[in-house]
């Protein structure tokens, strides 16, 4: 069984999962593994189904800020507040997001609804004490901010407290602005404090300025070592910056530091390029190794928040490490939670084309290319798989998928090998030629050079 456990029984979705919520459960799945457009069209379907729930448009619109598509959330944002025109968060998301697109005019009325609204809170008064110092009115800020300090148990760090509290907004703007403010009012001397760095190193990470969040983050890392949480942040800015290798050191160190951690996020990623560095490693003993830390990490992502991404991971690399019982139950159990994710249709391919169960092979392989499959390394691993079997018509579809969709002499070869196997001969050894130019190792250029010599000469037979 799994993880030394016996047999691992994931939970099971409820069917009677109320659809709003089960696409909310997607969308927010998307968004972590940075989908945007696949989150964005989980929302816009929500809406298809109750499009005058203000909560919905709400959710809308806040998940359009963490995309970077603020005029779409100001749109979505104002459509909640005409259906519920006292929604606070609704509220104070919109005008934080008119001031960080210089409408501060239009701002100000709805800064003063979130006062009216929550007229205690403190930092309701310090956002609108922000606003009116942004607008120049002084006299209307020192009286908007004595009223937020009167109420805070603590007035000195309000600022500060106020430029964290937009981060979850993506209100980059605000918070420097805040950030400026609470560094003005203890006199600008010495060096920046720790939990304003921190929330500045946020602040671009949340606006998508990754490579400015590594070098803040980095710095953090120096200052503050024993920090896992900082640790696993610079991990989530190196990977949004493509730097999965730094990106998987940082968060191996995060893990080390809290070896306990229940972030699924952290333990997901961590699975994900541990994979991808054991696919990249030769067959051993430390590529086993890494697949077993790849599916440990999965596993506990599993067990904190289940979703079709970490039991793929599990099955992924149960796959690997050839316990296909194991593998065939976490594909399952991905394909309940979400039936629309290409990716695991096409590891269920893959999985029972090698058990020999070649039906549902092909029920699988029609599944991932319908819902648009377009990865070409997982194509030309399918199409690999399939002349493996030797379904040679199959693999040709899927490997001229994967040329299309950019594959290399790899793909090309192998797309030569079925058109070679079809009598396709012409368009064979054209493709045999294209790759022969590109391919590095030199048991293909062998592969390669012996099917043209064998191609040549059926040409030449057939044309006697």
């Amino acid at each position: 069984g799994l993880a030394g456990e016996g047999t691992f029984r994931a939970p099971v979705v409820p069917t009677s999962e109320p659809r709003l919520v089960q696409l909310l459960r997607l969308a927010e799945e998307s968004e972590g593994e940075r989908q945007w457009e696949a989150a964005c069209a989980l929302h816009e379907e929500r809406l298809c189904l109750a499009e005058n729930d203000g909560q919905l448009w709400k959710e809308y619109g806040l998940m359009l800020l963490r995309a970077g598509q603020p005029a779409k959330a100001e749109a979505a944002l104002r459509e909640s507040l005409s259906i519920a025109p006292e929604d606070t968060i609704a509220l104070t998301a919109y005008a934080v997001l008119l001031f960080c697109r210089d409408k501060l005019d239009d701002a100000e009325s709805f800064f003063k609804g979130a006062v009216d609204l929550s007229n205690e809170s403190p930092l309701a008064w310090a956002a609108l004490a922000t606003l009116y110092a942004s607008q120049g009115r002084e006299r209307d800020a020192k009286r908007a901010f004595k009223q937020a300090a009167s109420l805070s148990p603590d007035p000195d760090s309000l600022r500060l407290l106020l430029a964290e509290s937009v981060l979850p907004l993506c209100a980059e703007s605000m918070a420097e602005v805040a950030l400026s403010q609470h560094a003005l009012a203890k006199g600008g001397e010495g060096s920046e404090p720790l939990r304003a760095r921190i929330c500045r190193a946020r602040a671009r990470a949340a606006a998508h300025r990754h490579e400015e969040a590594v070098v803040l983050f980095e710095q953090l890392v120096v200052d503050a070592p024993e920090r896992a949480d900082l640790r696993t942040e610079l991990g989530h800015a190196l990977f949004c910056a493509g730097q999965s290798a730094s990106a998987l050191e940082s968060y191996v160190s995060a893990l080390s530091l809290s070896p306990d951690s229940r972030d699924a996020l952290l333990l997901l990623r961590t699975s994900q390029l541990t994979a991808l560095s054991a696919e990249a490693s030769p067959p051993g003993p430390v590529q086993h190794a890494m697949w077993t830390r790849s599916r440990d990490a999965a596993l506990r992502a599993c067990k904190l928040r289940p979703s079709a991404s970490t039991w793929l991971a599990v099955g992924k690399a149960c796959a690997a490490l050839s316990s296909s019982t194991e593998a065939e139950e976490a594909l399952s159990e991905a394909c309940v939670l979400n039936n629309r994710d290409h990716k695991v249709w096409a590891h269920l391919c893959l999985l029972t084309l090698r058990l020999g169960r070649r039906d549902e092979a092909a029920h699988s392989l029609r599944q991932a290319l319908r819902l648009g499959l377009a990865d070409a390394a997982l194509l030309e691993r399918l199409g690999a798989a399939l002349l493996h079997v030797g379904d040679w018509a199959s693999g040709q579809d899927v490997l001229q998928r994967a040329v299309a969709a950019g594959g290399g002499p790899k793909a090309e070869r192998l797309l030569a090998d079925a058109m070679g196997e079809r009598r396709l001969t012409a368009e064979a050894i054209s493709l045999y030629e294209k790759a022969r130019g590109g391919s590095k190792l030199e048991s293909e250029a062998r592969h390669i050079k012996a099917r043209l010599e064998a191609l040549h000469e059926l040409s030449g037979t057939r044309g006697k």
